[in-house]
């Protein structure tokens, strides 16, 4: 065979694949570090490296295989373009991203260490993310080795180079992208035990904290203690946001966390929308296409608000929450937003069918213990049902039911609402947690009557 023979037309399509003895590969990889973010190099430069590549894999003659390689690419695929004067780079930033992965990947053909420590050399540049989460999917789904992709993954989450939390929520996005063919489930438990570990670090960045969080929610991750209520006693407590200071004379349960789309969807699996025993009369007549009536908003520049927001609920877009098919704003461990007082009303009758729920402005605030959530009262027979047997009790609880989908989303904070509005939510996390601040107030406005509760913290701090 003659030098550069192998490069005519249909090797240039061949290297394409990706395979080790691939050209493209580590051109893209060089080229990633060369001009990161750009993309373009000089002829010369390209010229010189692609005789240095075919030099280290035993061409005969480097410079004509290098001289046939630039001839045939270009023309053949398209993906190497002469791009100006004198300049070259590839179409488009995402085959030089996916290019450079395989580069990576065909580091670690004989050991895995190189790939690893490469990656771990570039974590937390943003111009290598990307090139990164497609070298643990190239290695798991395009190479079939979820093995090889897992360890990579894996070492990521346990060595931790770089800026805290950095790697860790790298290997979880990783991870996330490739299962659950591209990675081993030994891997999946490793990457998700740091992830909480992350998310939980007040040492972490909050933007990173974040971050873990979706990541976790999207693997199916939920606290053990997600269905669990804790109790509050009576006393004093601070209301609203003048801090009026109140009583709340009886004893009352309350869930640890607010209501996650997680527990939301299992109303929905259980086909709340559907079952008018939940719905109150003015709450299924809702349901079925009734309008709303706003004279109760005082404020006309609120009740306009809300009669614009009522125009974007027809009635085939009432049997979910508003934000639901929302992918920033419907990840499973975040509490669920754009639900109507009707809504919020139907649930708490569903899950009143196993302990009564209802809510309590005295939740977040009572000194003696900062709760969060939604509260339940003792049973009509004045019993209540014990800690560790609330969770057990809660139609659909997570023992009971099978994963609920996973969505990508953002936690919220919602709006005070008066009665018969829909709740809908400003997208935002200040949680005490991590930057010393309330998550939010979620308020629903009874008239003459308390609004129903506070949050203060969110499952991301805990």
């Amino acid at each position: 065979m003659e030098p550069g023979e192998e490069h005519g037309p249909a090797g240039a399509r061949r290297e394409l694949d990706g395979g080790h003895r691939g050209r493209p590969a580590p051109l893209a990889l060089w080229i990633h570090g060369e001009s990161p973010g750009v993309g373009l190099v000089s002829e010369w430069a390209l010229r010189q490296q692609l005789e240095e590549i075919y030099r280290g894999q035993g061409a005969a003659v480097p410079p004509a295989a290098a001289a046939q390689f630039l001839r045939d690419i270009p023309a053949e695929t398209g993906l190497l373009l002469a791009r100006g004067e004198g300049q070259y780079g590839f179409i488009h930033l995402t085959f030089e991203e996916y290019l450079a992965a395989v580069g990576i990947a065909a580091l670690g053909q004989v050991d895995l260490q190189p790939v690893t420590a490469f990656l771990g050399q570039h974590v937390g540049d943003p111009v290598w993310r990307e090139a990164s989460l497609l070298t643990v999917g190239y290695l798991g789904i395009v190479q079939r080795r979820p093995l090889a992709a897992g360890e990579v993954a894996a070492a990521l989450a346990s060595e931790r180079p770089g800026p805290p939390g950095e790697a860790v929520t790298l290997a979880g996005e990783a991870v996330l992208d490739a299962w659950p063919d591209g990675v081993t489930a030994t891997c999946k438990e490793t990457v998700v035990a740091a992830l909480v570990e992350t998310m939980q670090d007040m040492a972490v960045p909050p933007t990173l904290r974040r971050r873990a969080g979706l990541a976790l929610g999207r693997l199916g991750w939920q606290p053990d203690d997600l269905d669990t209520f804790v109790p509050v006693e009576p006393g004093r407590f601070l209301y609203g946001d003048t801090r009026e200071e109140r009583i709340i004379s009886h004893r009352y349960w309350i869930a640890r966390y607010p209501v996650t789309n997680a527990q939301y969807a299992r109303f929905m699996a259980d086909g709340g929308y559907d079952n008018e025993r939940w719905w109150s009369k003015e709450g299924w007549a809702w349901r079925q296409g009734a309008d709303t009536d706003l004279e109760l908003i005082e404020a006309k520049s609120l009740r306009d608000l809300y009669a614009t927001i009522l125009e974007l609920r027809p009635l085939d877009k009432r049997n979910r929450p508003f934000f639901w098919d929302d992918p920033d704003l419907c990840n499973p461990i975040f509490p669920v937003v754009g639900v109507s007082w009707y809504e919020a009303q139907a649930y708490g009758n569903w899950l009143h069918s196993g302990p009564q729920a209802v809510s309590w402005p005295a939740a977040a605030a009572n000194p003696s213990r900062p709760a969060t959530g939604c509260a339940c009262r003792p049973n009509r027979n004045g019993s209540v049902p014990p800690e560790a047997s609330m969770a057990a009790s809660i139609p659909g609880s997570a023992s009971s039911m099978p994963p609920t989908p996973t969505w990508p989303r953002r936690r919220a904070r919602a709006w005070e609402q008066p009665l018969s509005v829909p709740i809908l939510a400003a997208p935002a996390c200040r949680c005490v947690g991590h930057e010393r601040q309330r998550l939010g107030v979620d308020r629903v406005r009874w008239s003459g009557r308390e609004p129903l509760f506070t949050l203060r913290r969110c499952i991301l701090c805990r």
